[in-house]
């Protein structure tokens, strides 16, 4: 059943637009924007597995019913700040809807287990370039925090979309400190580990005693 592997053609060549990110050159900016584009490849590739088998629903159905309804909520709702894109917001319902019927208090509370397990925790996943370059750029200041990888957990789809939930925010790396979530490679509230001067990171873990 090729729906099961190939994204539709509907959601593969939509342009879900990207969040703005305030960041210092037109580089960290590009790499902001794919590192955003990765998480919406990641989005694909969980709808076309929480599909059915042999239901005869095709991606390109389910890309269309699901963004026309939407667009019909957001007309009702059009008083988003603007740093809360729309598209984004679909997004952030896609995940939602990927993850299917789940457990929330559950996800939760084995979210805040293993925030409580390390002053700096970075979900992420194995096939990411942008969660290796922040796990190495972590490593070169020292910082001493726990990498878990959501392809190795077993509801990995239903705490993505709850950690997007939490952060308005769905690529990976999502990296937190002391229960804080500061943001992604290139982008988040600190504008992204790898974007960060060295020092800049440096005093930001000391203050947050998360170095080795």
């Amino acid at each position: 059943d090729s729906s099961k592997t190939e994204p539709s053609s509907f959601l593969k060549h939509r342009d879900f637009g990207l969040l703005a990110i305030d960041v210092e050159s037109s580089s960290s900016n590009d790499n902001a924007k794919k590192e955003e584009r990765e998480g919406e490849e990641d989005l694909l590739k969980a709808i076309s597995e929480s599909l059915p088998e042999n239901d005869g629903t095709s991606l390109d159905t389910l890309g269309q019913d699901l963004y026309m309804e939407w667009m019909l909520q957001a007309m009702n709702t059009f008083t988003v700040k603007v740093s809360n894109s729309p598209f984004n917001d679909l997004k952030l319902w896609l995940w939602k809807t990927a993850a299917g019927e789940f457990d929330k208090s559950s996800v939760e509370a084995e979210i805040e287990r293993i925030l409580a397990s390390a002053p700096m925790v970075v979900f992420g996943a194995s096939y990411s370039p942008f969660t290796k370059k922040a796990l190495n750029t972590l490593q070169k200041v020292g910082a001493n925090y726990r990498y878990v990888p959501l392809e190795s957990l077993q509801n990995s789809v239903a705490i993505r979309a709850q950690l997007a939930e939490r952060t308005g925010r769905t690529s990976l790396p999502s990296i937190w400190l002391n229960n804080r979530f500061i943001g992604g490679c290139y982008d988040g509230p600190v504008g992204g580990v790898a974007s960060m001067k060295r020092q800049e990171l440096n005093t930001l873990l000391q203050e947050a005693n998360a170095l080795r």
